[in-house]
């Protein structure tokens, strides 16, 4: 799962109490994932988008999920990458062919948008990461929404 998120505390909080509904019930095996990327929010300053978008991840975790941050090279640097790779896991899209030489650290990369799945008609989304997911989420028991 991911999601997008608006301007302000207030509009998050409206986004993630449909979030919370969207996995009430579910069980994840995988991170659920904020996805800070669109234009509307880069007038926004670094700090100010920064410390959005670490209410909104904060807030995934209080949930009981493991938060991710989801984002592509280039918006990277509209946000202090340095403080929220620090603390949170991020999912990197970056579709140039190589690795992502970033200053910061990141264990999911979305290497392309234009993937062929067997089965599925169309283009896919292709990833990778080294780290194992479902493990690691159920190891540390955060599968499935508290209830607060």
């Amino acid at each position: 799962y991911y999601y997008t998120f608006a301007t302000s505390e207030a509009m998050a909080d409206a986004e993630l109490a449909l979030v919370r509904q969207a996995v009430y019930g579910k069980e994840l095996t995988l991170p659920l994932a904020v996805d800070v990327e669109e234009n509307k929010l880069k007038p926004m300053s670094t700090l100010d988008l920064t410390n959005l978008t670490a209410y909104a991840l904060e807030h995934v975790e209080k949930m009981g999920f493991y938060a991710q941050l989801y984002t592509y090279t280039g918006y990277s640097y509209e946000l202090d990458m340095q403080r929220l790779a620090g603390r949170w896991d991020i999912w990197l899209a970056d579709y140039t062919g190589k690795t992502p030489a970033v200053g910061y650290h990141y264990n999911a990369h979305q290497h392309t948008s234009k993937g062929r799945v067997s089965g599925i008609s169309g283009n896919v989304d292709l990833n990778v990461t080294t780290l194992n997911y479902p493990k690691i989420i159920k190891t540390k028991g955060l599968t499935r929404l508290r209830e607060v």
